[in-house]
């Protein structure tokens, strides 16, 4: 099952874009529809897509990344060369990823964890995967800071974000790690032959940056489920994704059902999750939703969209959580 979902915000970056006389004037359910069908638009020419502004503008913090391994570019060559590379992830189909919109690519998310320090420091560093890691800036800066490159493993549904990833990094025709194609939702994906079965019971380190937001409360549980025979007994399983006080559907757009909706956990249901499907130690650290894009360099009006558009009733608060799990050591068969 691969699971895509456009919220209005994602919607509402693009109709600000401009690109074509239509938007402005577009309802969401029209948005929507556009946004699902990718490449397969009535906005007119894929150039219109390309073209497209980005929901942010690309400042200088940034490029930092970028340039730490493009030390060879100036910083005017980056931002052109950053803009060139959203142009061709539009074309490719990321129009309809939220997070591609809004450039979260350029910098890593990794080091805001609270582990990531631990990690680097570990005396040994065991196999790395990166679940849902798209065009893997998170996989790249592990590997900058030390970790070695042939313990890390980046996968992901859509393997042209990886190719936009490549684009961008410029970093060789294969880049630094290892990609696999796979979905792990996808029983084939993990039965004998399958993209991930290699992997069963040797990962140290299972990762999900900006994953478990995009399911329903059923598809969540299923995903972890998932996951879970991957990881060596007593290893980590860690991320971050977007959360809800009290928990409840994510912005449900005109013309969608309820039970197809998102579903944000709060923080005590997230981590009551987790224990209940087997896993030890699990913690789960808060922030505000605005302080996450504040530290991804996103002016108030943006904010302003983000924290109004998916629970426009006031009655739910948008937060960002950190967390981490322990896989049990046993032999572990969750209900």
């Amino acid at each position: 099952m691969r699971v895509h979902y456009v919220s209005s915000s994602c919607f509402e970056h693009l109709r600000a874009c401009r690109t074509s006389p239509a938007l402005p004037s577009m309802s969401l359910g029209e948005g929507i529809r556009i946004l699902i069908g990718g490449q397969q638009t009535t906005l007119g020419s894929k150039a219109a897509i390309a073209n497209a502004t980005p929901g942010k503008e690309i400042s200088e913090p940034d490029l930092q990344f970028l340039q730490s391994l493009r030390p060879d570019l100036s910083l005017s060559e980056l931002k052109a060369h950053a803009l060139q590379n959203y142009a061709k992830g539009m074309s490719a189909g990321a129009l309809k990823y939220n997070c591609f919109l809004k450039l979260y690519y350029l910098l890593p998310a990794i080091t805001d964890h609270t582990l990531y320090r631990s990690l680097l420091a570990r005396p040994s560093k065991g196999l790395f995967l990166d679940l849902g890691g798209g065009q893997g800036t998170d996989a790249r800066k592990l590997c900058q800071d030390g970790y070695p490159a042939g313990q890390v493993v980046v996968s992901d549904i859509s393997p042209f974000l990886w190719e936009v990833g490549l684009d961008l990094f410029q970093d060789g025709p294969e880049g630094p790690v290892r990609f696999v194609e796979a979905n792990i939702l996808n029983s084939a994906d993990m039965a004998p032959g399958g993209a991930l079965h290699s992997f069963l019971g040797s990962v140290d380190v299972l990762y999900a940056q900006a994953v478990l937001h995009l399911f329903t409360a059923d598809t969540m549980k299923a995903y972890i489920l998932a996951a879970m025979p991957l990881l060596k007994p007593g290893c980590l399983f860690l991320g971050a994704n977007a959360s809800s006080d009290p928990p409840g559907s994510f912005d449900v757009s005109e013309g969608s059902k309820l039970s197809d909706a998102p579903f944000l956990q709060s923080p005590s249901s997230f981590k009551a999750v987790f224990e209940e499907l087997g896993f030890l130690d699990v913690k789960v650290e808060v922030s505000e939703f605005k302080d996450f894009l504040r530290r991804r360099g996103f002016s108030k009006d943006i904010w302003d969209i983000d924290m109004a558009t998916p629970f426009g009733d006031g009655k739910r608060k948008l937060q960002w959580i950190t967390w981490s799990a322990t896989k049990p050591t046993g032999l572990c068969r969750p209900p």
